[in-house]
């Protein structure tokens, strides 16, 4: 019966709030979540969810914060060269050749975005390219990319307090192994909980330290204490990953770079993951579209995270369903804490 003080910020868990319901509605979307996230404790500043007013999930008390798994999809090629980075089997500089697809297995992966030539890790986060983020995966290897899942919090419970929180999940034996290794490098064949996700990505924003998801500040007055990180990443490496993801918005060949505000510096990374159709007789396709970025993008306050489920229509890339709300998000950031213009 102890009160309890989330550690929710009410501005921004209205600005997310309603910049979500915005792009859930405008694409008629199955669901939405947005987070923001405090990198150096844990905190969820902002825990926004959407579902549609008709929606039977709705009644159900489903919630999509911790309750959903998905796919993050190419929003995760940051981990991915962040993990192959720390270790040491890719350097900053390495340079791939993109040819436009990649075949494993027998089977071809193409890159969505076409064929990109030389590819260095800048280029390759900021043009997104699938064929780079396979090939950093076969450097890190299965067993080390699976483990790095463990670490980074992915396969867990959030364990924030809400109920029927999910773990992550990948197939363990899977008989196509090097095609699932491939997979992974740019988020597809594992599934996470939304929750989970973003604060595996704040580590990036933490000088590479994972520190658990919080959303409960003080039970009966007495302040919860913030659970002690661990390292995933060197400061190094994710210096030049927040480097990296700078020039996905402010270059304009970036996936990102209709989401620039003048003045000031972001980071980012689009995603758009293909949904299995398990409705044989349904053959369109379906997508959850993410963004990922930081608030600023060189010195980030605040981790945003966004996924919009399943939106109908034209549109359904991470960089335009999802990055408008980021967008949104960025810039009551900037507001909530003054932060001053950069450029």
């Amino acid at each position: 019966g102890a009160d309890l003080k989330l550690t929710i910020d009410v501005s921004l868990q209205m600005a997310a709030s309603q910049a979500l319901r915005a792009a859930g509605e405008a694409h008629n979307a199955d669901a939405g979540v947005a987070l923001v996230m405090e990198p150096s404790t844990g905190h969820l500043l902002a825990a926004a969810t959407w579902t549609p007013e008709n929606s039977q999930t709705k009644t159900n008390g489903f919630n999509p914060l911790a309750m959903m798994r998905y796919e993050p999809g190419s929003t995760f090629k940051i981990l991915t060269l962040a993990k192959a980075m720390d270790i040491g089997v890719m350097q900053s500089d390495e340079a791939i050749h993109c040819s436009g697809s990649i075949t494993v297995s027998g089977k071809q992966i193409r890159c969505s975005h076409g064929q990109h030539g030389t590819v260095d890790p800048r280029s390759g986060i900021s043009k997104s390219c699938n064929v780079a983020s396979v090939l950093w995966a076969q450097k890190i290897g299965r067993r080390a990319f699976t483990s790095f899942f463990e670490a980074a919090g992915l396969m867990d419970k959030p364990q924030v307090g809400l109920p029927g929180e999910l773990t992550g999940t990948y197939v363990k034996n899977d008989p196509a192994e090097r095609l699932q290794l491939a997979n992974f490098g740019f988020g597809q064949a594992l599934s996470v909980t939304p929750v989970a996700l973003c604060a595996a990505y704040n580590a990036v924003a933490n000088g590479g330290v994972y520190v658990p998801p919080q959303l409960i500040a003080e039970v009966g007055g007495n302040q919860e204490p913030v659970e002690e990180g661990r390292r995933l990443f060197s400061d190094t490496v994710s210096a030049e990953i927040l480097d990296f993801m700078v020039s996905t918005i402010e270059e304009e060949s970036g996936t990102g770079h209709s989401l620039r505000l003048p003045g000031y510096v972001l980071g980012g990374k689009t995603g758009t993951a293909q949904k299995l159709n398990r409705d044989w007789r349904d053959d369109r396709r379906q997508y959850v579209a993410n963004f990922v970025g930081y608030v600023p993008g060189n010195q980030p306050r605040a981790t945003v995270l966004v996924m919009i489920d399943n939106p109908k229509g034209p549109q359904y890339y991470g960089g335009q369903v999802a990055g408008p709300v980021f967008k949104a998000i960025a810039q009551s950031l900037i507001r909530k804490y003054n932060i001053p213009k950069q450029k």
